[in-house]
């Protein structure tokens, strides 16, 4: 919609849906992504599903196992743990220190092998970067 009519501005150009503020139910919306996160589907349902024709995902199936490839071992350990705070506000904070105080140590000097580590966000992400590096880790980092 045009902030003000003046002379260049064609009134009969303007579809009845954008007069009538329906314009969003409307459009084509075209989100690509590598892999699957909670933020972005909550975004695509939150925005994109009210469009006129709906939505439509394509997920891509891949037709190999990766537990049987033979570069994976079938005895990989997994480990998770469970973080009880009081605040959620500090759930992050308490996440890091648990990790930079009790998990650090046995986790790079015990254990012999890979570690893969998950971070929650871009922020934890920069946070696990930051410790590592001045701990010259010996560590590959994917963001």
């Amino acid at each position: 919609m045009p902030k003000s009519l003046d002379i260049l501005n064609d009134i009969n150009r303007i579809k009845d849906i954008y007069l009538e503020k329906l314009g969003k139910h409307f459009r084509q919306s075209i989100v690509i992504q590598n892999f699957r996160s909670i933020d972005m589907d909550y975004i695509i349902k939150e925005y994109c599903q009210t469009s006129y024709r709906g939505s439509l995902a394509v997920n891509k199936i891949y037709s190999t196992n990766l537990l049987k490839d033979q570069s994976v071992s079938k005895n990989t350990k997994i480990t998770l743990r469970k973080l009880n705070t009081d605040n959620i506000e500090l759930v992050d904070d308490a996440r890091f220190n648990f990790f930079t105080k009790k998990l650090w140590q046995k986790l790079y000097e015990n254990l012999p092998g890979y570690t893969i580590v998950f971070c929650a966000s871009y922020f934890e992400f920069v946070r696990v970067r930051s410790f590592l590096k001045n701990k010259n880790a010996n560590v590959a980092f994917i963001s």
